[in-house]
């Protein structure tokens, strides 16, 4: 790939080059700027750090000290929105035995941890920072004790033939365990409310259990094949969760506009397939959700166990993607583009900003300045650079040496079973880790 240099004047000429519908602005004040999110809830500014998972919580599901730092850096740095971690309904449903899983006998747990946070913001700020917990079924990447255990959707070859397991390992969901779920939302959901959380996400993205179920065109039964039945479970879900939460609480969905697996003969793709994007079944599902009370929505794509230069493309990392990251970025952005378009008063979170390093909050800024999004949301930089809210907000801008090198190496350490975090920006803490892998793996 031809080394990219980050300013202005490279990003223009790339982006011309790609014929991509993306600009810089230099004036990024707008990103200081309130929004309000309904629900009675205003963020103090229109930046926000995405869900991501630090696998360093207990065995019993409640967060450690290591997610208790990382939350309370997130909480100094100065993001408006801080979108937590995935948070499993059920034991089978955690993705890794550190997986953070609230139940009755740790919810004090996450309330200490939450009153934490928010102690350590009120240190540093009057505003209050808005704190949405993600409820996540993991599906066909369950690993609650170490070890794959698959809960699938549906039998996506072109994802079980990537995988490396045996064929009798995937456990197929009957419609009768998917028919307990939604109450297992909502119990989760009104746990994390009376933990403190000022609202929720039901995650229907990135391959795990909702977000497969989208693209199940080929499942029997009434979660399967029609595009009604396929969103049934998400739907009723988001209904059970809002009857049990009550108003007062923000209820919202990470979704995934685009899958891009491949296409055949009788499963066309979630957004489209790996050829072509097609938003029309994605547009009419948010539609549909918007009918329901939902206001905020974040837009993510791909799935980041099967083709991560979809969802968070990258300089480095398992693979050489197929296409420039500002290709995929400029898909990302486009996605959510669509969607604020489609519905010009949901406020949109938009992803893909990482990559543009110092650059993204004049990317950023442009997208929300022209009404293609509200909000900058940072995923991967907030690991390196969780203050690069306020180095914006106090410096209008952010520093080439505090950011984000996309080199994944956080994925390489979560991968390899270790806590996440950034052994570049974070050395402290994960550069021992990181050796640990290189030399233990």
């Amino acid at each position: 790939m031809q080394k990219f240099k980050y300013d202005k004047d490279s990003l223009m000429t790339y982006i011309k080059d790609f014929n991509l519908d993306l600009g810089y602005q230099d004036d990024i004040s707008i990103l200081k700027e309130e929004v309000d999110l309904g629900d009675g809830y205003i963020s103090p500014n229109r930046m926000a750090i995405h869900p991501l998972e630090g696998c360093d919580g207990h065995t019993d599901g409640s967060p450690s000290e290591f997610s208790l730092r990382r939350y309370k850096r997130f909480a100094r740095g100065g993001a408006g929105l801080v979108w937590f971690e995935a948070i499993a309904i059920c034991e089978e449903s955690r993705a890794n035995p550190r997986q953070l899983y609230i139940t009755e006998q740790n919810k004090e747990v996450f309330k200490t941890f939450v009153d934490e946070i928010r102690k350590t913001r009120s240190e540093v700020s009057s505003k209050k920072q808005i704190l949405i917990a993600q409820l996540t079924h993991s599906g066909r990447y369950s690993k609650p004790n170490g070890a794959a255990s698959p809960i699938c959707a549906y039998d996506n070859v072109e994802l079980r033939e990537s995988s490396g397991l045996p064929e009798d390992a995937f456990t197929y969901a009957a419609d009768e365990y998917l028919d307990s779920l939604p109450d297992m939302f909502a119990k989760t959901a009104l746990l994390l409310k009376e933990a403190g959380f000022d609202g929720v996400d039901i995650k229907a993205c990135h391959g795990y259990l909702l977000g497969e179920l989208l693209s199940a065109y080929e499942r029997e039964g009434k979660y399967g094949g029609s595009f009604e039945n396929r969103v049934k479970l998400l739907m009723t879900s988001f209904k059970k969760v809002k009857e049990a939460c009550g108003d007062n609480f923000i209820l919202t969905v990470r979704l995934n506009l685009y899958d891009s697996y491949l296409k055949t003969e009788n499963n066309p793709g979630w957004g489209g397939n790996v050829d072509k994007m097609d938003l029309t079944e994605p547009i009419k599902l948010i539609g549909m959700l918007k009918d329901m009370g939902m206001k905020v929505i974040n837009i993510t794509m791909g799935n980041p166990y099967h083709n991560p230069h979809i969802n968070r493309p990258y300089n480095a990392g398992g693979y050489t993607p197929p296409e420039h990251p500002l290709v995929g970025l400029g898909r990302l952005i486009e996605g959510s583009a669509k969607v604020k378009q489609e519905y010009p008063d949901m406020i949109v979170v938009g992803t893909g900003y990482s990559w543009f390093r110092q650059c993204a909050p004049h990317v950023a800024a442009n997208e929300i300045a022209n009404n293609k999004t509200d909000i900058m949301g940072m995923g991967r930089v907030a690991l390196a650079y969780p203050d690069f809210a306020n180095d914006i907000i106090n410096h209008n801008r952010m520093f080439s040496d505090k950011i984000c090198l996309t080199c994944s190496l956080c994925t390489k350490i979560m991968r390899a079973g270790r806590f996440a975090g950034c052994p570049v920006r974070d050395q402290e803490v994960y550069l021992p880790i990181l050796r640990e892998v290189r030399k233990y793996g």
